[in-house]
C-alpha cells in the first residue's frame, strides 16, 4: 500500500483513482498472486476472530449485580435462622432474572456462530487479470470482486462500477428496506455507514443488480468486525453504564440496609435482654424481622425489570434482523 492519506473512516469519501494508489492495485487485473502472502501477514485473514469466554463471563458474570448479592446474602442468612418461608419471593426473583439472562445468552452465543460462518463462503475475485473463486476468509485489502444478486458481500468495499444495485443491510443496521447503490464520490468526509451509498459491507447481501467492488477492510477491520471486537471487549452486562448506575445505587442502598440492620438488631437484642427474654429462639426471631426490616427498603423487583427491558431491545432489535451477541449490546 502506498502512504497516501486515504483512511478507513474516509473510504467513501476518496475517489477511486485515489485508493486504486493507495491499495496499490488494478481495476481490471486486479492484484498480483505474488504480492498476496505479505498483505495477508499485513491485514491476516478475513474472519472474525474465534475469542473464547469462559462460561462465569458468558453465563454467571451478568447475574450478580450488587442488588442481586445483597438480597441473595440476606435471603440465605433468613434461611440458616430457621425461616425460609420468609425468603421466598427474594429467591423467586433472583431465580427469574438469572434464569431470563442465561437463556439470552446462551441464544446469543448461538447467533454469534452464524454472524461467524459468513466467512466460510466464497467469493468471485479478479487476480493476475484472471477471474477465480476463493474462500472469503482468502480476500485481502486491495482485491478487486464481482458481486451478483443474492451474493452475501464477503468484506467491507467501494464500489467501482454499478448495474441497479441495491443491498439489503439489514443484518449490520437495521434498515428493513434495501438501499440503493452508487459509484459516486460522497463529498462529506463524515457519515453514518448507513448513508455511505457507494460502499458495500461485509454480511449484507445483494438484492437487485451487479457490481464490481475494491476490498478496503477485512476481518476485523470492516465494520461488522469493529462491531463484534467491540462487544468482546465489552463482556458482560456487568461492563455498561447502566448495570454500573444500578451497582452504584446498590451500594447506597447497601450502606443503609446495613446501618439499619445495626440499628434493629441493636434494638432488638436490647429490648429482649432489658425484658430477660434472651433465649436462642427469641435471638433468631428477632434477627429474622430485623433482616426482613431493613432489606424492605431494597427495590426487589430492579434487576429483574432492568434485565426485562433489556431483552425487550434485543427482540426489537431481532425483529429487524440484527443480530444481539449479548445484553451489554442494547444500551
Amino acid at each position: 500500500m502506498s502512504t497516501s492519506k486515504s483512511s478507513s473512516k474516509t473510504y467513501f469519501h476518496n475517489s477511486i483513482d485515489d485508493l486504486v494508489e493507495y491499495f496499490s492495485t488494478d481495476i481490471d487485473r486486479g492484484l498480483k498472486s505474488s504480492e498476496l502472502e505479505q498483505r495477508h501477514l499485513n491485514s491476516g485473514y478475513n474472519e472474525l476472530p474465534k475469542i473464547k469466554i469462559s462460561i462465569w463471563k458468558i453465563y454467571l458474570a451478568p447475574i450478580f449485580n450488587f442488588l442481586i448479592i445483597i438480597l441473595l446474602i440476606t435471603g440465605i442468612a433468613v434461611v440458616i435462622l430457621g425461616s425460609p418461608g420468609e425468603t421466598v419471593i427474594t429467591f423467586t426473583v433472583v431465580i427469574i432474572n438469572s434464569t431470563t439472562v442465561i437463556i439470552q445468552q446462551f441464544r446469543a452465543q448461538k447467533a454469534l456462530e452464524s454472524l461467524k460462518q459468513i466467512s466460510a463462503l466464497k467469493a468471485t475475485v479478479i487476480r493476475d487479470g484472471n477471474q477465480f473463486e476463493i474462500p472469503n476468509r482468502e480476500l485481502v485489502p486491495g482485491d478487486i470482486v464481482l458481486l451478483e444478486q443474492g451474493d452475501k458481500i464477503p468484506a467491507d468495499g467501494r464500489i467501482i462500477h454499478q448495474v441497479n444495485l441495491t443491498v439489503d443491510e439489514a443484518p449490520l443496521t437495521g434498515e428493513s428496506e434495501p438501499v440503493e447503490k452508487s459509484n459516486k464520490n460522497i463529498e462529506k468526509i463524515t457519515l453514518p455507514i448507513q448513508k455511505q451509498f457507494n460502499m458495500v459491507f461485509m454480511g449484507t447481501y445483494i438484492d437487485t443488480g451487479r457490481a464490481k467492488a475494491l476490498i478496503t477492510g477485512t476481518g476485523v477491520n470492516t465494520e461488522i468486525g469493529k462491531i463484534s471486537t467491540t462487544l468482546n471487549e465489552m463482556g458482560s452486562i456487568e461492563d455498561i453504564p447502566l448495570t454500573r448506575k444500578l451497582n452504584r445505587l446498590g451500594y447506597i442502598l447497601g450502606a443503609i440496609v446495613l446501618i439499619n440492620l445495626y440499628m434493629l438488631i441493636f434494638y432488638k437484642l436490647v429490648t429482649l435482654a432489658y425484658a430477660g427474654n434472651f433465649v436462642p429462639s427469641e435471638v433468631s426471631n428477632a434477627l429474622v424481622s430485623s433482616i426482613l426490616r431493613g432489606t424492605n427498603v431494597l427495590p426487589i423487583n430492579l434487576p429483574l425489570l432492568t434485565t426485562l427491558v433489556l431483552i425487550t431491545g434485543v427482540l426489537n432489535m431481532a425483529q429487524s434482523g440484527v443480530i444481539i451477541k449479548n445484553l451489554s449490546a442494547i444500551e
